[in-house]
């Protein structure tokens, strides 16, 4: 595991923490300068959620090819109905607690310039 100094406290900081601490200030710089609102970021945090979950799939994936596990095919197939149950209910309970009133909760609301010709 590759690390950073965190400064001559005898401790050290790994990327995985640096890149979790990055993710956390877009999403905080997405809430304050584009105006997002508490849906949107907690659809965010589930979007992320949803890509941890493929990313431990190509993981045991590659893990069992590399190590030549046998019952890993197994364990990827029993992960994957529990996890997509899962992210499945957690979306329909966003939806329904936080869920604009006006219906337009499709469209994103980046602060952007951007023609919306059209729509």
């Amino acid at each position: 595991m590759r690390t950073a100094s965190s400064g001559g406290f005898g401790r050290t900081v790994s990327l995985s923490s640096i890149a979790l601490l990055l993710a956390n200030l877009a999403s905080l710089a997405a809430a304050v300068f584009f105006d997002w609102s508490v849906f949107e970021l907690l659809m965010l945090f589930w979007a992320e959620t949803v890509l941890i979950g493929l990313l431990v799939v190509l993981r045991l994936g590659t893990m069992g090819v590399r190590r030549k596990l046998p019952w890993m095919p197994s364990l990827i197939l029993g992960f994957l109905p529990f996890f997509t149950a899962f992210i499945s209910a957690h979306l329909v309970f966003l939806l329904g607690l936080f869920k604009p009133e006006d219906g337009d909760w499709l469209t994103p609301t980046l602060a952007l310039p951007l023609p919306r010709a059209g729509l």
